[in-house]
């Protein structure tokens, strides 16, 4: 679980041996064996606190005929009040010969587990989180990893958003959100008619795909949202017809603003980046393999922003994406560089606009060296 047990060493030792009974174990783990009542648990915590880095513990207890849980309970609340850099966690076994200590316990800001396992797990998860807030404080006091960003263009979109009474951006915005960034997009054009959508694809070039430009259909393939490979006017034409009577078949009421005409991208290899923004940990990216099965493969990772570059390959080192970006079975490598890129900007992206609440880049297509990356779809929501 990431934990290491300490080393006490002689001097905790001795000491120990003066309070314990001959029969107890002074190594770690410490077993105050079965009779010990709460001053014995009390004496054992004394000698521990007198070092400095023995800094959280976590205590056992299943009730024997000499010990008394409350009392135990009173003593690990006295031990947390006067020393409130150390931290405790306990698991008291015993169901209702416990449950009154348990609820001391609670009341005195001591978290109880009905199983050892889980209190180690819960103490691995607390030091995790203290060691990602103690990052994000350093990280924020000497900087993280920056980029040329128009701040003023990004404002005034997600004002215009926010005017209109709308959470999730349109496509067009999205690109321009992410190019303004640095990130690297497909033409995105918003198209109102069928005429607008042969004027945006004779002005990007063919083939062309036609996406649907509605903040109430999230996933567009699967009614009928998404036209690729249009490689003519009449084409063009058909394809913006063809939709809007798809998302007025399949999602009646929806507000639809028309579509996003696009480029076809070379494809690359697939990936995904998010950013969620939890209300107490703040903005969490995310990374893993993309493409239509990214729900159910769930191949991925997450860090809290901001990151550092080391922090953003080993997101994508945890992956499964990590092997197909290094060249599965002789394929060429993709560029892992710019990828790690990738998600700095959309980790100070989420930091820069914290009013913006999540983002999903699916596909990320990732070409090889040197290359790039390019985003072929994106959502964002504020």
């Amino acid at each position: 679980m990431g934990l290491r047990l300490a080393e006490l060493g002689a001097e905790i030792d001795r000491k120990l041996r003066e309070v314990l009974p001959p029969a107890a174990s002074t190594h770690n783990p410490i077993d105050v064996i079965g009779d010990a009542k709460a001053d014995r648990y009390e004496a054992v915590l004394k000698v521990l606190s007198t070092r400095e880095d023995l800094d959280s513990f976590v205590v056992i207890l299943s009730p024997q005929a000499m010990t008394d849980p409350d009392d135990v309970a009173k003593l690990l609340v006295d031990f947390k009040v006067k020393n409130p850099k150390k931290v405790i966690v306990a698991s008291f076994i015993g169901g209702l010969k416990t449950a009154n200590a348990i609820s001391i316990l609670r009341k005195g800001g001591i978290p109880n587990y009905d199983t050892p396992e889980r209190a180690v797990k819960a103490l691995s998860s607390l030091i995790k989180y203290i060691d990602i807030k103690q990052k994000q404080e350093r990280l924020l006091k000497e900087g993280y990893p920056r980029y040329p960003i128009d701040r003023e263009l990004i404002r005034d979109i997600l004002a215009k958003a926010k005017g209109e009474g709308r959470k999730m951006l349109m496509p067009n915005e999205v690109c321009e959100i992410l190019r303004a960034c640095g990130i690297r997009t497909t033409p995105c054009i918003l198209a109102r008619s069928p005429e607008e959508a042969v004027e945006a694809a004779e002005s990007i070039g063919y083939p062309v795909v036609l996406k649907i430009a509605s903040p109430h259909i999230t996933h567009k393939s699967d009614v009928g949202g998404v036209k690729v490979n249009l490689m003519t006017p009449t084409d063009v034409r058909l394809a913006y017809h063809e939709i809007m009577a798809n998302a007025a078949r399949f999602v009646p009421g929806a507000a639809v603003y028309g579509v996003v005409v696009t480029s076809m991208a070379p494809q690359g290899k697939e990936v995904i980046i998010g950013m969620h923004r939890d209300p107490q940990f703040g903005p969490m990216i995310m990374f893993g393999l993309g493409g239509v099965y990214v729900e159910l493969i769930r191949d991925v990772s997450f860090r809290l922003a901001p990151l550092t570059k080391s922090e953003a390959l080993e997101m994508i080192m945890e992956t499964r994406a990590y092997r197909l970006l290094k060249g599965f079975r002789g394929e060429t490598p993709g560029d892992i560089e710019a990828v790690v890129e990738a998600l700095l900007k959309v980790a100070m992206l989420s930091m820069e606009f914290r009013e913006i609440q999540e983002i999903d880049i699916n596909p990320l297509f990732v070409y090889e060296r040197f290359k790039g990356c390019l985003v072929v779809d994106a959502k964002i929501w504020w």
